[in-house]
């Protein structure tokens, strides 16, 4: 049985149908919400089977929605810990608002997205073209400046966007503070914004 298998039936038992529709619709976005059955009508287990199969027919079963599964069931931890991608929260010395000021520390550019796996997030949450264009517009990006989404897969589509960004195709501005906000910067502070399920994502957020 391959990986993203044993995933899918875990994910079969570990939610109830109404659970797994909201963290769907968080975690995964309206379109594949809105390809399965009414999960009030449907009963666990029909519902669950086919939120699987979706998941792993659009390649949605991803390391970050695990991350997201675990931190939503806790009390699966240990199960979901071999399929993980980071140390949970509790295993670092130091507090939550300790890791997001490191991972902070490090300049936000197209390596660092890479590195933490950002791009993948941002291809899970935005993976069709009209959430890519809203998440676009309202991070002020210019579109003008990029390859039409459906000419690549959402990875290719994003990682084509944030290199765009790291080249500085979108202007950098002063913050109040007098430091600079690039384009990079307001893009995962708007995708952050969109998802605040997305523990990924939320060390990005804008200040207030």
């Amino acid at each position: 049985m391959t990986r993203e298998h044993k995933l899918a039936r875990l994910f079969e038992r570990m939610f109830s149908a109404s659970e797994l529709y909201t963290f769907l619709r968080h975690h995964a976005g309206k379109g594949l919400v809105n390809d399965l059955p009414n999960p009030a009508t449907a009963g666990r287990a029909p519902y669950a089977a086919q939120a699987a199969e979706k998941l792993l027919e659009r390649g949605l079963l991803t390391p970050s929605l695990v991350d997201a599964w675990a931190e939503a069931r806790p009390g699966h931890a240990a199960e979901l810990a071999p399929f993980r991608t980071n140390v949970p929260a509790q295993a670092s010395m130091g507090h939550p608002e300790e890791h997001n000021a490191a991972q902070q520390a490090h300049a936000l550019s197209f390596k660092h997205l890479v590195e933490q796996q950002l791009i993948a997030e941002l291809a899970n949450l935005f993976h069709d073209e009209a959430s890519a264009m809203t998440l676009l517009t309202v991070a002020e990006i210019p579109l003008n400046k990029l390859r039409p989404f459906a000419a690549m897969t959402p990875e290719q589509y994003w990682t084509h966007v944030c290199q765009q960004l790291d080249r500085g195709i979108a202007p950098s501005r002063q913050r109040d503070d007098g430091s600079q906000e690039t384009g990079l910067d307001r893009l995962m502070a708007a995708a952050a914004e969109n998802f605040p399920g997305s523990a990924r994502l939320q060390p990005y957020r804008a200040k207030k």
